[in-house]
């Protein structure tokens, strides 16, 4: 699955993606960061579930020199086993 982030205005810099699985007893757990680099005002991170639930996903540009760190609000997204007849 591919995770991607949008910059505005297009800023080429470092982002930190984080990823986070919600646990019916305990609520959304941490589940992977991953470190990206944002060519032109998009930044794409490769993430592969460790299983089926529901997950959400938030990016931080860290900021550069010329431009200001920002970050995003929580996107949500589920994780579905195969289908089966």
């Amino acid at each position: 699955m591919t995770l991607t982030a949008s910059i505005q205005p297009a800023e080429s810099g470092p982002v930190v993606m984080i990823v986070e699985r919600f646990d019916p007893l305990a609520g959304y757990q941490f589940t992977r960061a991953m470190h990206v680099h944002a060519f032109g005002g998009r930044a794409v991170a490769t993430f592969a579930p460790p299983s089926v639930g529901i997950y959400r996903a938030r990016a931080t540009f860290v900021g550069t020199k010329l431009a200001a760190t920002s970050g995003t609000g929580w996107r949500s997204f589920t994780i579905h086993g195969p289908l089966t007849e």
